[in-house]
């Protein structure tokens, strides 16, 4: 009489198959939960994402001003964000000899509304312009 021989390689057992399954469903789960915290934190930072936006663009605006001014403004846009620039007279300003150029502090914040929450983002930098020339003709 023979003796059969089973050999290994035949197939997986029954454990096997549930071990492999619940280690599928566990990591299937994991990446659900992953992503549905990445799709809330998308939400959560769209206003931020906006007011950045904002803000670059408002510095922006004043960095491509061939002349600068001390003065204070403010403003809103339409999504209700709001803005205020301080541009002033560098404290190093009064070291320069230079009556066409000065150099200038430029502060910006923007401030919005996020879950009854006031946020502000302030940007600070200076800047070295020519100096607004007042019409002596007024």
């Amino acid at each position: 009489m023979k003796r059969r021989i089973s050999s290994p390689s035949s197939g997986f057992t029954l454990l096997e198959v549930l071990v492999s399954t619940v280690l599928l469903g566990s990591v299937v789960v994991a990446m659900l939960g992953l992503s549905s915290q990445s799709l809330r934190n998308i939400v959560r930072m769209k206003s931020q994402e906006a007011a950045l936006l904002h803000a670059r663009e408002k510095m922006n605006e004043i960095l491509l001003r061939e002349e600068l001014e001390p003065v204070v403004q403010s403003g809103r846009w339409n999504d209700g964000a709001e803005w205020q620039v301080q541009i002033s007279p560098s404290g190093r300003d009064a070291q320069l000899q230079d009556q066409t150029f000065s150099l200038f502090q430029i502060r910006l914040i923007i401030s919005w509304t996020d879950a009854d929450k006031t946020k502000t983002y302030t940007v600070e930098t200076t800047e070295w312009a020519r100096r607004v020339v007042p019409n002596v003709n007024k």
